[in-house]
């Protein structure tokens, strides 16, 4: 689970699946799932998404880049969904957190 949360911090943008992950340690997607959750209390992609808005919020405060290169930048190339996910986190868009955090 170390190694995992490891890869995590360090890389956001790359292929942090929870098949990726088991196919390296050589586990069961179940029994790490279970075993993740148990740890760290959170799934996996739950975990990941915390860390990926995280960093979007670091980004958009310190940088003026573009809303949608923020997005690349945290590992999530789909602009909808990063909207939609960081709104379920943060309670408003990204735009509207960068200018009220302005």
């Amino acid at each position: 689970i170390r190694q995992i949360l490891v890869t995590v911090d360090a890389c956001l943008a790359g292929d942090l699946s929870l098949k990726r992950f088991a196919n390296e340690l050589f586990l069961n997607t179940s029994y790490l799932s279970t075993l993740f959750k148990k740890e760290v209390g959170m799934t996996l992609t739950d975990y990941v998404n915390k860390n990926r808005i995280e960093y979007a919020k670091k980004l958009l405060k310190s940088t003026t880049l573009p809303i949608q290169d923020v997005a690349i930048q945290s590992g999530i190339s789909d602009i909808h969904y990063f909207t939609r996910l960081f709104r379920r986190e943060m309670g408003m868009s990204p735009r509207a957190w960068r200018n009220r955090s302005e």
